[in-house]
């Protein structure tokens, strides 16, 4: 049997909303949310996808 990991991130929530539906779709997915120190990352998002990038 595989395993698989479904990892996120998510600032806004909607990223957790597509991996909890992936999860129930596959019987054998683990989540793993991850998590930041607050004011890790800016409110914004473009920014937070510079930093992410780089």
């Amino acid at each position: 049997m595989k395993k698989v990991l479904i990892a996120t991130y998510s600032q806004s929530g909607r990223t957790q909303a597509v991996a909890d539906q992936l999860a129930n779709l596959i019987d054998s997915a683990d989540q793993y949310q991850i998590a930041v120190s607050d004011g890790t990352f800016s409110n914004d998002m473009y920014e937070t996808d510079a930093i992410a990038t780089k």
